[in-house]
């Protein structure tokens, strides 16, 4: 990024701006953590359910047998239920927590539990040894009492069996306190996901905290990458279009300058776009860098208005002249250094300019073409 495009950003997205901004994001996380209650978030999240056999189409000669029994004679399917079961909050739960004489764990209605729930995973081998997951009636699973820290999770498996024409409702059991309610996040039995607003507040309080402060920064790294990419375009737009003009500068100047060197070709073309190709102010420069009195009244100029290091040109003292650096250098005393070139290539220029008017398009700010004065005929 090129220090024209750091110095457009710095002016729309000033520095001070994104300071406040940050203070600002950080105390927003200072004041939740200060204004709101921590406490533990239990929730229970449905992952997946799975036939065991799935059979589209009944057949005569087919039967599914379990334990002894044709399922599907008597309309009832196998499913396998995988339940993550997570302590979202922010403090961690205790034994003591628990309400102690109601169980804790899943009911699932509508279906019967035909093997003990397997864990299959979790993030605490304390969980995993001490969890035991039991049934305790045909529809009941109940958890040991752990200490359920923040930000653990167990995986159940559990296979149930239940009639076709009734989907099995999941509810989880058991008073913890400091939390109001477990969460339930069901996936529907045609396995289409989390809704569209389940998922929008999915989450604990603090979930939705850091997600706001993501999504303020992510808004404001992507303004600036927008702001960036169109100052970037402008830059090369406008480089593009100073490339234009130079090559058909040097086009027009291609009989004057293909005998030159680098130094004076830059000179030349200095000298044009200053003077836009006005011949008679190119002569009157001519005329005024080669008088050394004229040099010298100017620098007086300059002494008496006490101005030093004017700029590259003075339009503001000499309406009509023009001092390119690249030609004339003002020292702090007032002396003018003439570019010892600049009297040589002067003539050649003026000269191709009273042969070779300046076409209109290298200079449309004038509106017309540059040309010299008319001369009025000798009688």
């Amino acid at each position: 990024m090129s220090e024209e495009t750091k110095k457009q950003l710095e002016r729309i997205l000033p520095w001070s701006f994104l300071g406040l901004l940050a203070t600002l994001i950080v105390g927003m996380v200072a004041t939740y953590f200060a204004v709101i209650e921590k406490a533990p978030d239990v929730v229970f999240e449905v992952v997946s359910q799975s036939n065991v056999l799935d059979v589209h189409k009944p057949m005569k000669d087919l039967s599914i047998s379990f334990r002894g029994e044709d399922i599907q004679e008597k309309k009832e399917n196998l499913r396998i239920l995988t339940i993550n079961v997570q302590n979202q909050g922010q403090l961690n739960i205790r034994q003591n927590d628990f309400d102690q004489v109601k169980p804790w764990g899943i009911r699932i209605a509508n279906a019967q539990i035909v093997e003990e729930p397997k864990i299959i995973d979790s993030n605490s081998d304390y969980i995993r040894e001490n969890l035991k997951p039991k049934i305790v009636t045909n529809n009941l699973v109940e958890f040991s009492k752990i200490i359920f820290e923040k930000g653990k999770y167990f995986t159940l498996e559990i296979q149930i069996l239940h009639p076709v024409a009734e989907d099995p409702e999941i509810f989880p059991v058991g008073k913890i306190a400091g939390v109001e309610k477990q969460q339930l996040i069901r996936y529907s039995a045609s396995k289409v996901g989390l809704s569209f607003w389940r998922q929008v507040f999915y989450g604990s309080s603090l979930v939705h905290v850091v997600r706001v402060i993501i999504y303020i920064i992510g808004a404001i790294l992507l303004l600036i990458a927008i702001i960036a990419a169109i100052i970037w375009i402008s830059e090369k737009r406008d480089k593009h279009k100073i490339k234009i003009k130079r090559n058909k500068k040097e086009g027009y100047l291609s009989p004057l300058l293909h005998t030159k060197d680098k130094k004076d070709q830059r000179l030349i073309l200095s000298l044009l776009d200053s003077y836009m190709g006005n011949v008679d102010n190119l002569v009157q420069l001519q005329s005024i860098i080669e008088n050394s009195d004229s040099l010298t009244e100017i620098g007086n100029t300059i002494q008496k208005l006490k101005v030093l290091r004017p700029p590259h040109y003075s339009t503001f003292l000499f309406p009509k002249h023009i001092f390119p650096k690249e030609i004339i250098k003002i020292e702090d005393d007032g002396t003018f250094i003439v570019e010892p070139d600049a009297k040589r290539l002067l003539p050649e220029l003026t000269s191709f300019l009273r042969n070779n008017p300046v076409p209109r398009d290298l200079f449309p700010e004038l509106g017309m073409s540059v040309q010299p004065e008319a001369q009025p005929d000798e009688k």
